[in-house]
């Protein structure tokens, strides 16, 4: 499982390149959603933070490449989105870094008595919801409209698949933090993932 969970993570962080690529090569981002971006760069900055805590390389792979990644997309969507699209990007982009910041910072001060593990545990767990729920920013406009262009679908279905392989690890480790927010999110990428195929153009 924990082999399958890294291919399929960095499949998911690697889903919308191909979009990515295009929207730097014509300039636009046209219906590209880039909300998810510098929600990949705080759910992987946590998730990398949680792993080099508990000492699991099976987690550090995919996140600091998924950290990678997400820095490259959110940057992109900066270059090119429209100025309110931009302010929201750059928000968002600054708020993940400063929990993940603010987590390291407090965990390393002592400035509580909760370990190390449970504390980046339960920020990766709420910058992970973040980044499931990302993409359902757009599914009103998408039912709205009857229109999937703004749905990734490599991203949706690779979440699906994520969320499902990690939960099996997470529940073969008993690692709670692992487990739980990984089955929430396969449920999550679901919707989206039946948002697209009930409205995509050819549907």
């Amino acid at each position: 499982a924990p082999i399958c969970g890294i291919a399929v993570a960095v499949s998911m962080f690697y889903a919308p390149l191909k979009a990515v690529l295009k929207a730097r090569e014509q300039k636009d981002l046209g219906d590209l959603n880039p909300l998810p971006y510098p929600a990949q760069v705080g759910n992987c900055g946590a998730w990398l933070t949680y792993a080099i805590c508990v000492g699991n390389p099976y987690v550090v792979v995919p996140n600091a490449i998924g950290l990678a990644l997400g820095l490259f997309f959110t940057f992109t969507g900066l270059s090119l989105a429209r100025s309110e699209v931009k302010s929201t990007i750059l928000r968002n982009f600054v708020i993940y870094v400063s929990v993940v910041l603010g987590a390291i910072g407090i965990d390393k001060m002592k400035l509580t008595s909760i370990a190390s593990n449970d504390l980046f545990g339960w920020v990766g767990n709420v910058l992970l919801m973040i980044y499931y729920v990302a993409p359902l920013a757009t599914i009103k406009t998408v039912i709205m409209t009857r229109n999937a262009d703004s749905i990734d679908p490599r991203l949706a279905v690779a979440g699906v698949f994520n969320g499902l392989f990690w939960f099996i690890y997470g529940v073969a480790i008993w690692d709670g933090y692992v487990a739980i927010p990984n089955a929430i999110g396969a449920v999550l990428a679901s919707i989206t993932t039946t948002c697209w195929l009930s409205f995509r153009k050819d549907a």
